[in-house]
C-alpha cells in the first residue's frame, strides 16, 4: 500500500474519504506517520472532508512512534473543527505523550482538556497510558493521583 501511495497512479486517482482512510491507516501500520500527515494535507487540498476515523488513524500513526507533538497538533485541530474528540483520539494522544516521555502533557490532557469533551470520556486505557508515562518519569505523586481518580470513577487500575 505504501508503494502505491508513492506511485503516479495514486496522484491520478480521484480519492474519496474511504480511499484516504485506508491509506492513512496503512501509513500508521507501517509507522510512516509523516506520510499519514501528508495525506491529511492532500485531503484538505482536494476538498475531501477529514472525519473522526481518519483523524484517529493519523493520531494513532503518530502515537506508534511517539510523535506526541504531531498528535497534539491533530488533537488541537480537532477541537476547532466539526468532528468531536472521542475516546480513541484521547487514548492515542495520551499514549503518544507516554511514548514521547511527556508525562506532564499526558496528565494535563487527562485532568483538564479531556473532561470538557462529552465524547472523550477517559477510560482504563487512557488512565493506564498516563500512569505509565508518570511512573516512567518517576513522577510518583502524579501516578498516585491518577490511580485515585480511576477509583473515584469506579475504574479498576490494571484491568485492561
Amino acid at each position: 500500500t505504501i508503494c502505491f501511495l508513492e506511485s503516479a497512479a495514486w496522484e491520478a486517482m480521484q480519492c474519496d474519504v474511504i480511499a484516504y482512510s485506508v491509506a492513512v491507516s496503512a501509513c500508521g501500520g507501517a509507522e510512516e506517520w509523516h506520510k499519514a500527515l501528508c495525506l491529511l494535507a492532500q485531503m484538505f487540498a482536494s476538498g475531501v472532508e477529514v472525519d473522526g476515523t481518519i483523524r484517529n488513524a493519523a493520531i494513532t500513526a503518530c502515537e506508534k512512534v511517539g510523535k506526541w507533538a504531531a498528535a497534539l497538533l491533530l488533537l488541537s485541530w480537532a477541537c476547532t473543527g466539526r468532528s468531536a474528540i472521542d475516546v480513541v483520539a484521547c487514548n492515542g494522544m495520551v499514549s503518544a505523550c507516554e511514548k514521547g516521555a511527556q508525562w506532564s502533557s499526558a496528565v494535563h490532557l487527562l485532568s483538564s482538556v479531556l473532561p470538557e469533551e462529552a465524547l472523550a470520556k477517559p477510560d482504563v486505557f487512557t488512565y493506564s497510558a498516563a500512569i505509565a508515562a508518570s511512573s516512567g518519569a518517576r513522577a510518583w505523586a502524579a501516578a498516585v493521583r491518577l490511580v485515585r481518580d480511576m477509583r473515584r470513577r469506579r475504574m479498576e487500575p490494571g484491568v485492561l
